[in-house]
């Protein structure tokens, strides 16, 4: 492979030399390290931001250096670019290849003066040879643009030795990366045009003296940087040992323990075989877990990432909001600690501030006034409780194209510590499977619906309830928060998504959940439930103490017992707000919201229900390292983006499909436009001169055709829209998490975006564009960029709207209102000039005008008619004039293509701040 690459490198190296000359194809492959750089980030290697500091003067000091004389041409880039990349994979390759090749320092240093003296003596004698110009000692006695070739004979000769030494260096040593290769061979790039220019005598100016310059200085901080790096990434990598020992040494603790295994009257085992139930086999959500495998994970919490220990305590937890009749309370004051290795089950009729419990506990809570104190392990909550802390909603937030595997790959890319081993990523994200039965559908689309009214085959609602928990529980956090994993799942299903979350209190999750309705077999996993009616907490223990606190709160009614569960019995008793039947709920029964009081203040005076103070001495707790950085979530995002991309036919195939036949029919009506600005004069009449000609209706068909194009570029991106609004969705549940900034993912959605607005504009423009004949002046690079970037500034006018609307419909108005104004003012339909000075203005705030102006100059400038500047009198009706008199200031192609951009730019800085301080939960 290295053989056949080096081949392909040298071949088109060779064909893009002949193409456009030295100069293009060394300009082209200086940017060799950031292509490395790219392939190796796809590959999953981390830099930091000082390497990708350090590379950028090196490519630009090398590009600077070799701009002597540039010849550009499309075959000579693209050879050199293809050259280029072969390159990236050869050094990419390469490290493969000489792994196994070691050299002690002595010897490594031998080798290297051996090669310097064998470089040096063919430079000398060909520096005193008189068949190489003029010999290299008339040239460095004549300096060359006032700089003397001596200075540049010694750079060149360092940069040979350089390049020597740190190859070298790079591959007999520890410090070896494709990245090393490749500034090597920028650096010997660099000695080659020095010498290039020593020998054959090519003048060099100060321009290129400087490149020579700023490039050695880039390499000798790549150097430091790397160096520094590599020493931290190996000092990180014994702290990470050391913690991971020390979570093993942990885990081994909690193994001496009592059995925790304890499961009630259901008496069901995480070991045994769900095949034992009643149920039949052939269930989708029955669970195919070997009972060895299990045990093993079950007894001896061998987990490739172990769970930490960790106790959550809160203490007089309040929550009220304030409204027009005062203060309203909905959660009043109350304590309690949930473990690791227990579960807690928070119970409760609908409204008794179950979920407002579980918001406060998981800093979710954004409205109302919140008080009372939450201590992780002694310790005050902050940010870093989201490290530590996994929750699970209730509406789970799968991505329907992804499979299985990929779902949880996603998560534990931007959960996992930064510098967890891929072997070990892999272990962990395997074993989550397993625990929740998904082992074997791991290739399998978790499906559902996708934006547009398309959908997707996959999981059943209990195996994505599942997913979402091994998704959520992935990175070992010590603790987890469920919001009713049971709701919409019939009982079997239900009894399946508990038993998963039970392995969580086994391998030593601190597990608390709220849960509506659950049966007993359910209620009997639970550690403790704690029950709550009309905000108040009324009981907090175990389910096994249910009986004997109905007793003592004398609301025991043994005729009831009978025919209904404990659990169902006290939420009938606690439930209050209708009338009760004393022939359905007995007469021992809470009647009102002052009974439930009475309640909540006789339980809060008993032993068990005094507050629960903190631990005086806070507990060690081991965060290993801190989640992934932005370039990470980046290129984990960017990732994500294009494959749901790929993969919905709603936002790929449908929008291609629609350019498709839209470049087609336009080129269909306007097929191969007349090319004349005058009609076939007859007889005589062909003696007039041109002006006096009649005139052929050709350039108003030209500017309608490009009208009709443009406009088409800016509505079809709306198609995108519920797309736009459904991933808007995805980021703010993900974003309230902290899996990842607003910064990354809108990059990547910009990046996503470009890409298949690149393919969709070329694609349609390209079409219509060739079957018209456009554009007149054959400037047709010119007339495709203009559209093209065209459609990506209509695509992020888009997102803007779709960022900044409450909802799709006025999302759709917003972009609807802005492109007819862009209709009127874009100098085609209606001309400015005839607009009143008061309306007039709006021209500035629209992307058309100027794309227009821009279309027509590419489409007629320069284009005559029996030498007769024809083209330059329509381009000037459309030209834009800043200003008024003789001031004013004409703006040219190019200005009114940057000014596109700069719309570009603008609707995208705005969707970025729209989607970081405007796409947040309220809660």
């Amino acid at each position: 492979m290295p053989s056949v690459l080096l081949m392909v490198a040298n071949l088109l190296n060779s064909m893009s030399m002949m193409c456009s000359g030295i100069t293009l194809t060394y300009v082209v492959k200086s940017l060799i390290p950031f292509f490395t750089v790219l392939c190796c980030r796809f590959r999953g290697q981390h830099f930091g931001l000082e390497i990708y500091a350090s590379l950028l003067p090196i490519c630009m000091g090398v590009s600077l250096a070799s701009a002597t004389d540039v010849d550009c041409s499309l075959m000579g880039l693209l050879c050199a670019l293809g050259s280029s990349l072969a390159q990236t994979l050869l050094n990419i390759t390469s490290k493969e290849r000489i792994e196994s090749l070691k050299l002690s320092g002595m010897e490594a240093f031998t080798v290297m003066a051996t090669i310097c003296a064998g470089l040096s003596v063919p430079l000398l004698w060909l520096s005193y040879s008189q068949d190489t110009g003029n010999g290299i000692l008339s040239a460095v006695l004549s300096p060359t643009d006032g700089m003397p070739l001596l200075a540049l004979q010694i750079v060149s000769m360092a940069a040979f030795a350089y390049h020597v030494e740190y190859t070298l260096n790079f591959l007999f040593v520890a410090l070896c990366t494709p990245l090393a290769f490749s500034v090597t061979d920028i650096v010997r790039r660099l000695g080659t045009i020095c010498c290039g220019a020593i020998l054959f005598s090519k003048p060099m100016t100060m321009l290129n003296v400087l490149g020579v310059v700023v490039s050695l200085t880039g390499v000798a901080a790549y150097t430091t940087v790397s160096k520094r790096a590599a020493a931290r990434a190996r000092g990180e990598s014994k702290e990470w040992a050391a913690q991971y020992a020390a979570l093993r040494e942990g885990s081994e603790d909690r193994d001496k323990q009592p059995d925790l295994n304890r499961m009630g009257d259901s008496s069901i085992s995480l070991g045994i075989s769900f095949s034992s139930l009643s149920t039949p086999k052939s269930s989708n959500d029955n669970l195919q877990i070997g009972k060895n495998v299990l045990q093993a994970m079950q007894l001896r919490r061998q987990l490739s990432v172990p769970v930490p220990t960790c106790t959550l305590r809160w203490q007089d937890l309040e929550v009220a909001y304030r409204t027009a009749h005062g203060r309203r309370i909905t959660l009043h004051k109350q304590s309690g600690s949930v473990q690791g290795g227990n579960m807690l089950a928070i119970m409760g009729a609908s409204g008794a501030g179950k979920s407002t419990l579980l918001d406060t506990l998981t800093m979710r809570k954004t409205l109302g006034d919140v008080s009372g104190r939450v201590f992780m392990n002694g310790r005050e909550q902050d940010e870093g409780f989201f490290f530590a802390s996994a929750y699970v909603a209730q509406e789970d937030n799968l991505i329907p194209t992804n499979t299985v595997r990929e779902t949880v790959e996603f998560y534990a890319e931007l959960t996992m510590p930064r510098y967890t081993p891929p072997v070990m990523r892999k272990r962990a994200i395997s074993e989550r499977l397993q625990a929740v039965g998904l082992a074997d559908k791991e290739a399998k689309f978790v499906g559902g619906k996708l934006p547009g009214g398309f959908s997707i085959r996959g999981l059943s609602g209990g195996e994505r309830r599942r997913l979402n928990i091994a998704a959520g529980v992935v990175h070992s956090p010590p603790l987890v928060f469920l919001d009713e994993p049971t709701s919409g799942l019939d009982a079997f299903s239900a009894l399946c998504v508990m038993e998963s979350i039970r392995a969580l209190t086994r391998a030593g999750h601190a597990v608390a959940c709220t849960i509506h309705q659950p049966r007993q077999a359910i209620v009997d996993m639970f550690d403790k439930v704690l029950f709550l009616a009309c905000g108040h907490l009324v009981y907090n223990g175990p389910p096994s103490g249910l009986k004997k606190w109905l007793t003592e709160s004398n609301l025991w009614d043994p005729e009831r017992a009978m025919t209904t569960s404990i659990t169902d019995m006290v939420l009938d008793c606690i439930t209050v707000g209708f009338e009760k039947s004393e022939s359905i709920y007995g007469s021992r029964t809470l009647r009102d919201q002052e009974d439930v009081e009475r309640l909540a203040e006789a339980y809060l005076s008993s032993i068990a229900g005094r507050a629960i103070t903190p631990d005086a001495s806070p507990k060690s707790f081991v965060v290993l390292n801190s989640r992934p950085g932005v370039l990470h979530q980046y290129w984990t995002l960017q990732r994500q983006q294009l494959r749901s991309s790929l993969r919905s036919p709603g936002t790929l195939a449908a929008r291609i499909g629609l350019h498709f036949l839209i470049g087609l029919l336009m080129g269909s009506v306007y097929f191969q436009m007349n090319r004349s600005y005058i009609q076939p004069p007859d007889g005589v009449w062909r003696l007039l001169p041109l002006p006096l000609q009649r005139h052929s209706s050709m350039p108003e068909d030209r500017v309608g055709v490009l009208f009709l194009l443009a406009l088409a570029q800016t509505v079809t991106p709306n198609c995108a829209m519920p797309f736009f609004i459904d991933d808007r969705q995805y980021y703010t549940k993900e974003a309230a998490a902290r899996l990842y900034g607003a910064l990354p993912y809108h990059l990547a959605n910009v990046v996503s975006e470009a890409v298949v607005c690149a393919v969709n504009g070329v694609l349609a423009s390209g079409i219509a564009t060739l079957m018209a004949g456009l554009p007149l002046s054959g400037n047709w690079y010119s007339t495709m960029s203009f559209l093209v970037s065209h459609h990506m500034c209509a695509s992020a006018l888009v997102q803007m709207c779709a960022r900044l609307a409450p909802n799709q419909d006025v999302a759709f108005v917003l972009s609807a209102g802005y492109i007819i104004v862009c209709m009127l003012f874009a100098n085609v339909v209606v001309k400015v000039a005839t607009v009143t000075p008061l309306l007039a203005w709006m021209r500035w705030c629209t992307f058309l005008y100027f794309s227009m102006a821009g279309l027509i100059e590419a489409e007629f400038a320069g284009t005559k008619e029996q030498d007769f500047p024809a083209g330059d009198h329509v381009v000037d009706t459309f030209r834009i004039r800043w200003g008024d008199g003789e001031d004013a200031h004409i703006l040219s192609e190019g200005d009114c293509f940057m000014c596109l951009w700069c719309f570009y730019l603008f609707f995208s800085m705005v969707g970025f701040f729209a989607l970081k301080f405007g796409s947040k939960s309220q809660i």
